[in-house]
């Protein structure tokens, strides 16, 4: 179920930008919805892990406060075990998973992430029926109006 939000602005996610403070601010302003900087899935199993050894949970890895809810947190990657555990881990923290599918730095997508994903639609397939059947908050995609900068 979605979750209530204020207004119909919604703050996009930004690497590099949509930091907690950016993000409070925002809703502070009047955003419905904040979104934190994309996750590589990786990342959020590795941490996990070691979080867990020092009693701790997700929540010190990525960093955000209650008063940004609702909140989304977005993820990238294409392995397809690794997202659906990622967003198992996550789940708990947020109120939508939102799915990177638009970025178009190399080092992004070289792993087959981000705005790669628009020309690979077998895996694109599978990687949202992968998100939707792992978790039953909400799922949202970030996509490109195009493959290139020209398109």
């Amino acid at each position: 179920m979605l979750p209530k939000f204020s207004s119909r602005a919604f703050l996009a996610p930004m690497a590099g930008v949509s930091d907690p403070a950016l993000r409070l601010q925002c809703k502070k302003m009047g955003a419905g919805l904040v979104v934190t900087e994309f996750t590589n899935i990786h990342s959020i199993i590795a941490k996990e892990k070691q979080l867990k050894d020092h009693m701790k949970t997700i929540r010190e890895f990525i960093e955000y406060s209650d008063q940004e809810r609702p909140l989304s947190i977005q993820l990238f990657g294409s392995d397809l075990s690794a997202l659906e555990q990622a967003a198992k881990i996550v789940e708990p923290y947020f109120d939508i998973i939102d799915y990177n599918m638009g970025c178009p730095a190399p080092h992004i997508t070289q792993q087959m992430a981000g705005g790669a994903l628009l020309q690979q639609s077998n895996l694109t397939q599978q990687i949202f029926q992968t998100l939707v059947g792992a978790v039953k908050k909400p799922v949202t995609l970030k996509i490109r109006s195009g493959v290139t900068d020209a398109s």
